[in-house]
């Protein structure tokens, strides 16, 4: 188990068992509960009961949950994903690409308790103006639908429901916005006990602040100055660097790339055993997706033929190609079309499940078409304990958050329009890449560069 960056006290992990802790972020939650199993490892325990440790979105969604099974009129908590289809469908024309700017502006205006007016001092500029116009779409259709937003879940809570634990311990609250301040403050007044602390500082040392000319030349600065600590170390397998960088996921092909080009110039595998990026490489991103967009694609709308051979020969699929394609087959090709070319039965049992071209049908149609085309083509895998399988789950997990959307998911829409958000919200953000080999073989959960193993981040453990 790879050391804790967290350096934390025996009183703060006595209270991992004893107390709820509701950490600032996930971050530091991770962090907490390995620096916990750190310590009853030190102690020789074999066997220990969980740490009672919290993000403070985990915990509101929680107490959410435990109140909606109380009470069958609390609203329904939206998911992300369904949260972003909600501020697409319903964005003014032309401002759709700014919905992660809405949300976030949504979440802020929440936390801090600013009112979403006309009059209110949003409304002193255009763009606060078209704001408001949409906040105020999104809260009727959600009024409509009994549904919330995660930012809405302290207001919900405020009067309603009560932590389980009388004793609640809120680790590493730098700022805490108002709702969150008021929620714990009605908590206490109905004999909640609440400590606020922060994690122990550790040693300090120097900081140095750097300007580069792009993100690029920072990035490489970054791996250039963990070469040089591991060159000068006199044991660097006993080093654990820490380094934050935002946008991640979206930038792991760009970090894996830079960072191996430093660490292992001339390309050998032993600097995968180097360093780790958290979070894995995006289901989006991988060449399992890639097949199932394609599968879709040639099912329910268009394939270039150039991919069409590459497609009936995947790996990830239980098709059974046809011993020769059409020589001369168009550019693009429907599935109705080659199966009147070419009637393999694995190709017409698919094309029987297929609608009419253009049909319309509510995105929650689309959503379990796609599930049931996906499954009949052998995408979910041999094993259920393979790479592949996980990744089954994981994609009917966000097709199914996708499917509670609310009246987002109720709109009538074409194929096309459908695969847009399933494209670009199914993934996996903890599904590690694997080998052809290895690809339905039981996947194993263990630090990266052990003999044989590569690490699944924690959400998919």
């Amino acid at each position: 188990m790879p050391s804790p960056f967290l350096q934390a006290d025996p009183e703060l992990l006595h209270a991992c068992h004893e107390h709820v802790v509701v950490t600032a972020n996930e971050r530091l939650r991770r962090e907490l509960v390995r620096a916990y199993d750190t310590e009853q490892l030190q102690s020789g325990q074999q066997a220990w009961s969980s740490a009672s440790v919290w993000s403070l979105q985990g915990f509101l969604a929680d107490q959410h949950r435990v109140l909606a099974d109380r009470d069958a009129l609390t609203p329904r908590l939206l998911s992300a994903d369904a949260e972003r289809l909600l501020f697409q469908t319903l964005a003014p024309a032309g401002l759709s690409g700014l919905s992660d700017l809405a949300m976030q502006a949504w979440r802020l205006a929440h936390d801090w308790e600013i009112p979403l007016e006309p009059g209110s001092a949003v409304a002193a500029t255009e763009n606060g103006r078209a704001f408001l116009q949409w906040a105020g779409r999104v809260t009727r259709e959600l009024e409509a639908s009994q549904t919330i937003t995660q930012a809405q879940l302290p207001a919900v809570l405020m009067d309603k429901a009560l932590p389980t634990s009388k004793r609640l311990l809120a680790l590493g609250f730098e700022t805490t916005p108002k709702a969150i301040t008021g929620l714990f403050s009605a908590w206490q007044s109905r004999g909640l006990e609440l400590e606020w602390r922060q994690p122990s500082s550790g040693p300090t040392g120097e900081a140095a602040v750097c300007d580069f000319a792009s993100p690029a030349e920072e990035l490489n600065a970054m791996a250039q100055w963990v070469r040089a600590l591991l060159t000068q170390a006199k044991r660097p397998e006993t080093l654990r660097i820490g380094i934050v960088i935002p946008n991640l996921t979206d930038r792991y092909l760009q970090i894996e790339r830079q960072f191996s080009a430093q660490l292992e110039p001339t390309g050998s595998q032993a600097v995968a055993t180097q360093f780790d990026i958290a979070g894995g490489v995006p289901l989006g991103s991988q060449p399992i997706w890639t097949t199932a967009r394609d599968l879709l694609d040639l099912c329910l709308l268009r394939l270039p033929c150039e991919r069409l051979l590459a497609l009936l020969n995947s790996k990830y699929l239980e098709l059974r190609p046809p011993r020769q394609l059409d020589p001369n087959l168009p550019a693009d090709i429907a599935l109705w079309e080659l199966v009147q070319l070419h009637d393999e039965p694995s190709l017409v049992a698919l094309n029987r499940l297929c609608p009419p071209a253009e049909s319309l049908n509510t995105l929650d149609q689309w959503l379990d078409l796609f599930a049931r085309l996906l499954a009949r083509a052998g995408l979910r895998g041999r094993g259920a304990q393979s790479r592949q399988s996980q990744a089954w789950e994981q994609v009917q997990q966000c097709m199914g958050e996708l499917s509670g959307a609310g009246p987002a998911g109720r709109r009538p829409c074409t194929a096309e329009e459908a695969l847009q958000p399933a494209a670009v919200r199914s993934r996996a953000e903890g599904l590690v890449d694997c080998d052809e080999a290895q690809l339905d073989q039981p996947a194993q959960v263990g630090p990266r560069g052990a003999p044989g193993r590569r690490r699944l981040d924690d959400s998919l453990r």
